[in-house]
């Protein structure tokens, strides 16, 4: 897929296209893709960088992938203009898994998922999303994420809304608004993140977050953000902080865990 010189301009098209078929890979070339993505086969998508679906419509996702559909997204950055729709939508049923890719800005959530979908998101950067970054139902993983700069005064959350028990773990949640930075509906665990400086409390009742670096709990200290909002500095308190048990093989940016004598909470272990 590519804006010229590619078999198809738009990825909608290259879905609908009888030549494409499950299981097929889609690569998509760096440039701006004007559109409606609505998937329903079994496809993965890799965009270079600069590969970007901005969506406008009011009446649909930027991608939006059909129950029974198992779906790659990795490497693109999808942002979408128009309301009431989110970046990325899973109805139930789908199966989603997003790498490397940046969720928003929108004007709702960076990403959405019914209740039976599946959906796994790792390192990727959920930013700028009206409503909040990531409204989840269904089977969820979240790992070495970021959620900054999500929600606004009359959201119900800034990070992410968490609706069933997701495994949410190594990510940082941070510079939120809204009424919370992460909203539990029901008990779930929020495992060695960092929750700092968003604009309601931390986290709600409902989300365990013992292992975690969370403003105002235990007298946290300022995490130390470099000046990105979410890498961290030499000397922040965060480092080493985390255990070395279930600690993932690789942070935010690809780079290896551990670097030293344990794993830094959050997206980023500092080098």
């Amino acid at each position: 897929v590519a804006p010229s010189g590619g078999q198809f301009t738009l990825l909608e098209a290259a879905d609908n296209s009888g030549t494409v078929l499950d299981g097929h890979v889609l690569f998509v070339r760096a440039g701006t893709y004007a559109e409606e993505v609505d998937l329903s086969k079994d496809l993965t998508i890799v965009g270079e960088s600069g590969a970007r679906v901005q969506a406008s419509a009011n009446n649909a996702a930027a991608i939006r992938v059909r129950g029974g559909a198992i779906v790659i997204l990795q490497g693109l950055e999808v942002r979408h203009t128009g309301n009431n729709h989110a970046a990325v939508e899973l109805d139930v049923g789908a199966n989603v898994t997003i790498v490397d890719c940046t969720l928003g800005p929108t004007e709702q959530f960076g990403i959405e998922s019914a209740a039976g979908a599946t959906v796994v998101v790792r390192r990727s950067l959920v930013t700028g999303n009206a409503d909040g970054g990531a409204d989840l139902a269904g089977n969820v993983t979240v790992e070495n994420c970021v959620l900054i700069g999500n929600g606004s005064g009359g959201s119900a959350f800034g990070g992410a809304r968490l609706r069933s028990a997701a495994t949410f773990r190594f990510t940082t949640v941070v510079d939120n608004f809204g009424a919370v930075g992460v909203l539990c509906d029901v008990n779930a665990t929020v495992t060695s993140s960092i929750l700092f400086g968003n604009a309601g409390p931390e986290a709600s009742a409902n989300c365990a977050t013992a292992t975690s670096h969370v403003e105002g709990a235990g007298g946290a200290a300022d995490p130390l953000f470099l000046t990105d909002g979410y890498h961290l500095g030499t000397g922040s308190p965060v480092l080493d902080q985390s255990s070395l048990a279930g600690c993932p093989v690789e942070d935010f940016d690809g780079q290896a865990r551990p670097m030293g004598a344990g794993c830094e909470p959050g997206a980023d272990e500092r080098p």
